[in-house]
């Protein structure tokens, strides 16, 4: 299942997680996340995996490095896919954003 990224107003003080997961695709800006000179913002994943942010530093044999994000919010292209969670179900998505779109 994939969805579109829409930019929202970013939630007051620390975003409440729980009333975020209905709203796969939301975005914000959140200046305290910046880092090395980019701009972080924040994406809702779907099937209610959490949160993610462009300035997240990545795991795996390249750990400690940024994703590649290009394009102008929201239709933004990140690389390489996103892996959140650790199996199937709710809670877990596996994807790629391009262009503003998040597919599987």
């Amino acid at each position: 299942m994939g969805c579109s990224l829409y930019i929202i107003e970013p939630p007051e003080g620390e975003p409440n997680h729980a009333q975020l997961m209905d709203k796969p695709g939301a975005m914000w800006r959140w200046p305290d996340l910046d880092r090395d000179g980019r701009e972080a913002w924040v994406i809702v994943l779907p099937n209610r995996a959490g949160i993610w942010w462009t300035t997240y530093l990545a795991d795996g044999p390249d750990g400690g490095q940024m994703w590649d994000v290009t394009g102008e919010p929201p239709n933004i292209t990140v690389k390489p896919s996103i892996n959140a969670g650790d199996g199937p179900g709710v809670g877990n998505w596996h994807g790629w954003i391009t262009d503003g779109a998040m597919t599987p």
